[in-house]
């Protein structure tokens, strides 16, 4: 493969007082979980990383 163009990186977030309570969190699947461990979850369209 040649010159792969058009891969994008993301910036995420990351948590240092923890997630909403209030709002759906996702992980990159986008299967609704209902608690965070180490990884990358998506809340309210931003991504966050869970150290």
């Amino acid at each position: 493969m040649e010159n792969q163009q058009g891969t994008e990186g993301f910036t995420p977030q990351e948590v240092k007082h923890g997630l909403s309570d209030n709002a759906r969190l996702y992980c990159l699947q986008g299967v609704q979980v209902t608690s965070a461990r180490k990884g990358i979850y998506i809340q309210n369209g931003k991504k966050y990383v869970v150290q």
